[in-house]
Parts: C-alpha cells; sequence; structure tokens
C-alpha cells in the first residue's frame, strides 16, 4: 500500500513537514472565527494527503488526489463539516504520524484505513441528509 511505501521511504524531514502541517490544522481549528480559516484548514487537510502520496513514490496516487481532492474538498465546502470532524482528523492525522515515525507499516496502514473510512461513511451519510 502507499501508506506502507512511505513508511520505508520517510525521512526526518518529512515527518517534519507532516507534522507542521497537521500542527497549521490544529491552530486553524482553535480560531473564533471559523468561516475565516475554513478555506485554510481543506488545504492543510489536502497537502497532508498529498505530501503523504509524495513521499511514497507513488506518482498514479498524487495525480489521483489532486485531481480527485477537488471533489472531496468541494463536498466538505457544501456541507460544512461540523468542528469536531475536524478535530478527530487532526487526530487521526497525529495516530498516523506517530506509527510512521515508528516506522510501523501495519499500525501506519491501519491508521489511514481508518482515517478514510470514517471520512468515507461520514460524508456517505451527510450526502443521505442523515446526519
Amino acid at each position: 500500500s502507499p501508506t506502507e511505501l512511505a513508511v520505508k521511504r520517510i525521512t526526518d524531514q518529512d515527518l517534519a513537514k507532516l507534522q507542521d502541517t497537521t500542527g497549521e490544522m490544529e491552530k486553524l481549528i482553535s480560531a473564533e472565527n471559523w468561516d475565516s480559516i475554513y478555506q485554510s484548514y481543506l488545504r492543510a487537510d489536502a497537502n497532508f494527503h498529498k505530501e503523504l502520496a509524495f513521499i511514497s513514490g507513488n506518482r498514479r496516487l498524487l495525480k489521483a488526489l489532486e485531481r480527485e481532492n477537488t471533489h472531496v474538498q468541494g463536498s466538505r465546502i457544501f456541507f460544512n463539516y461540523p468542528k469536531d470532524d475536524l478535530i478527530e482528523t487532526v487526530d487521526e492525522h497525529n495516530r498516523i504520524i506517530s506509527a510512521l515515525s515508528q516506522r510501523d507499516a501495519s499500525k501506519a496502514k491501519a491508521e489511514m484505513c481508518a482515517h478514510l473510512d470514517r471520512v468515507k461513511k461520514y460524508l456517505v451519510k451527510l450526502m443521505a441528509g442523515k446526519e
């Protein structure tokens, strides 16, 4: 998987960049004017995933993320995800970074799968009008 490839290739500098991106997301969440930061938060979230794809060396995944991310972020703008969801995303990113820093491929893959699965399920609920 791309996450397992990232574990093999990741450097301390890559980890620091992922931590910086997630730290930026965390700071943005604490802003009082939620509307003013939402777009910046979404950009940082997209950058986290692009950075991981780049680290993995999977160019097809990187291109797919660049292509599909517009649709995913568009849905997040349309549905204006609640703050709790964005906090959970930061927590999940931190768990992914922790697994990567431990060079634990199976844990990193499990954390990434859990993160993507939660986001997908949440989006489906929103689209179905159940949330």
